[in-house]
């Protein structure tokens, strides 16, 4: 089972998805989901000063404008673990340039039945300081290499749901419904 191709697409609007968890928090190792087989490949070891400041992982049956399923950070105060579907919702969007090109990544909430306890955020000063641990992230991972590098991010549920959908329409016309 490849888990981009094989989660139902009801399961995936723009509003409310699926994200599939690549990445934990705290976690100074970087995988890479490889879409032919469904599985992580380990591609870098970060060293220690560039651990993830959160989880993350992969919208299933979405396809940015790199051929590659749209990634995702979810904000959450636990690491969420490797291999497991959240629920989600967008809050913002971020863009970095990375391998010398600029890349749109999803800032998105878990949906849970009972939020008590797992620390999520509502708030715009909260997800600010995200942005800023994002920014941080990103400067301390390049160095000064300036191929790999925070460009911006935004607060807006409304630009994120727009990257979403256009990622859900790159998906069906590569691979049809």
């Amino acid at each position: 089972m490849n888990i981009w191709h094989n989660i139902p697409q009801e399961n995936i609007t723009s509003g409310k998805f699926s994200v599939y968890i690549t990445m934990q928090k705290g976690s100074n190792k970087k995988y890479e989901f490889d879409t032919k087989t469904g599985c992580l490949r380990l591609v870098e070891m970060l060293y220690a000063a560039a651990c993830y400041p959160l989880s993350g992982g992969i919208i299933p049956r979405t396809l940015n404008d790199f051929q590659h399923p749209m990634e995702v950070f979810v904000v959450c105060q636990e690491p969420l673990d490797l291999y497991t579907l959240v629920e989600c919702s967008p809050v913002g969007s971020i863009r970095v340039m990375q391998n010398g090109r600029v890349e749109e990544k999803i800032i998105a909430l878990p949906i849970l039945e009972n939020t008590m306890g797992i620390g999520f955020v509502d708030s715009e000063s909260t997800l600010q300081a995200v942005y800023e641990e994002l920014q941080f992230f990103y400067n301390t991972y390049s160095g000064t290499d300036a191929s790999e590098q925070w460009m911006n991010g935004e607060i807006s549920g409304i630009k994120a749901i727009d990257l979403i959908e256009e990622a859900i329409c790159n998906y069906k016309k590569q691979y049809g419904e």
